[in-house]
């Protein structure tokens, strides 16, 4: 293959920064878009968990 580790950690930090970068530009914004993402996860979840929940009850 032809990689050595040096290459394959400088390849994991650079995507790692790529993906930092695509958040945002400043930590406010990181911060901001992260919450968002926590927020329409759990917007998500929590619902199909009660209804799991609601419906295990029944038993």
């Amino acid at each position: 293959m032809g990689i050595g580790p040096r290459e394959f950690w400088r390849g994991v930090l650079r995507n790692v920064k790529n993906i930092v970068g695509s958040l945002g530009e400043n930590i406010s914004e990181i911060i901001l878009t992260l919450g968002t993402y926590f927020l329409i996860g759990a917007a998500i979840v929590i619902p199909i968990w009660l209804v799991a929940r609601l419906l295990s009850s029944r038993k």
